[in-house]
């Protein structure tokens, strides 16, 4: 059956220790078709290829794998209440009959309503792309709001691992239905042309991380067809160097140190956002 799994770090969470006002999200088990419909269409060398093996069951390790990374991510971000795996039990014989979007607006989403979820995260691998694309749903809009895409295929000296990459993924995607107001607050380095060091408002709450890259962005008023429509405009990169506690966070400048320091001292709000 395909029911609501959470990886190990969230059987031990106290999951009902968040305000109740957070917005909730049922993690659903993630989706991997059978050993035979994976067979019949893709040759097992190819995942030998990958993977070192053939095994269907090394890639369900694998899938299982991911979803403890997306729900490290999800348990990091203390916005939102995770609701307990038990609470949700799916039919994965349904699941692969009908694997169409209406299938999952339908019957996924009235087993959200039946637990109260604001939200349900799901995961399906895609043989063809060796990849996992992330997608969660509104259960009050009835849509999805957003999907991501994780390739799961291993890069040799690579340093954008599939567990950071996952973390990324999902973090745009919560930043995404709950937009924060990560700001950069003030200069801690810098000299008068260019800033090197910077405090932003936003910590261990949000899920961030050291070593974490973020794009500084501004609001830019454009207009388009007699409207006035705004743009978020990226003018430099940072790099968290100390995660200070829940709300704040020092950080690095990577790149446009002057741009900040210009428009920090005009007053103008600098927001900051993870970096893809």
């Amino acid at each position: 059956m395909r029911k609501l799994v959470l990886s190990t770090c969230l059987a031990i969470l106290p999951l009902f220790l968040v305000a109740q006002q957070n917005p909730t999200v049922a993690v659903v088990d993630f989706f991997l078709p059978s050993q035979n419909e994976i067979w019949k269409a893709h040759k097992p060398n190819r995942f030998q290829a990958y993977f070192g093996s053939s095994d269907y069951s090394k890639v369900r390790k694998i899938v299982n794998t991911v979803e403890g990374y997306a729900a490290e991510a999800l348990v990091a971000d203390k916005r939102f209440t995770v609701i307990e795996r038990q609470q949700l039990n799916l039919v994965k014989g349904e699941r692969e009959l009908q694997k169409s979007e209406d299938f999952i607006d339908g019957y996924v989403v009235s087993q959200g309503q039946g637990i109260g979820a604001d939200y349900i995260l799901l995961g399906d691998f895609n043989p063809d792309e060796v990849s996992l694309i992330l997608s969660i749903y509104s259960v009050a809009d009835e849509k999805t709001v957003d999907k991501r895409i994780v390739d799961l295929k291993p890069v040799p000296n690579s340093t954008n691992s599939t567990r950071t990459q996952m973390i990324a993924a999902m973090q745009a995607m919560l930043f995404k239905i709950q937009p924060p107001k990560i700001l950069l607050v003030r200069e801690l380095d810098g000299n008068s042309r260019k800033m090197k060091a910077a405090l932003i408002s936003g910590g261990a709450k949000y899920g961030l991380r050291e070593k974490q890259q973020l794009e500084v962005k501004i609001s830019v008023m454009e207009e388009v067809d007699g409207q006035q429509l705004e743009r978020l405009e990226t003018i430099a990169e940072l790099l968290i160097v100390k995660v200070e506690d829940d709300n704040f966070s020092q950080c690095e400048v990577v790149t446009g140190g002057d741009q900040l320091k210009n428009h920090l001292a005009s007053g103008q709000k600098l927001y900051c956002y993870p970096k893809l």
